[in-house]
């Protein structure tokens, strides 16, 4: 999940890398046409992650450039796959809860966009999509529209 602001990049581009910057996934994300929060799936098709084995993403904007060496901005992260914990049986914001207590974030903000996207009114996982960025300080998004 990403929140892309107004841009005039032509693409995106997603990376995934091994430590030693192997691919193991790349494509190009469509730029959306309106600020907001986007989701970049990687396919079944693509290699699995090894467990306990961290992973560098990255998600870069081509901008158009007269220079002859752009500076294209980009963010980038660590995303390691681990043995999942027992997750209770409950609503997508219990669940997203437990997620985060157990420092497993990008499942904790997938079930909550997910259940958000499906029930857009829905006040409760409003309050715990915005309570989930409040603990990383990202509460200033937490009124960006979701795309899909």
């Amino acid at each position: 999940w990403f929140f892309v602001p107004f841009t005039t990049a032509t693409q995106l581009e997603f990376s995934l890398q091994t430590q030693d910057e192997n691919d193991v996934y790349r494509t190009v994300v469509p730029v959306p046409s309106q600020p907001g929060i986007i989701a970049v799936e990687v396919p079944k098709t693509a290699p699995a992650l090894k467990l306990d084995q961290p992973y560098r993403w990255t998600l870069k904007a081509v901008v158009p450039c007269p220079s002859a060496e752009p500076d294209q901005p980009f963010v980038q992260g660590w995303i390691e796959r681990v043995t999942a914990p027992e997750i209770a049986a409950g609503d997508s914001s219990m669940k997203a809860r437990q997620y985060a207590e157990v420092g497993i974030w990008y499942d904790a903000v997938t079930t909550v966009a997910e259940s958000r996207l499906r029930s857009p009114n829905d006040a409760k996982l409003k309050y715990t999509w915005v309570e989930l960025l409040r603990s990383e300080q990202l509460e200033i998004i937490a009124d960006q529209p979701m795309r899909n």
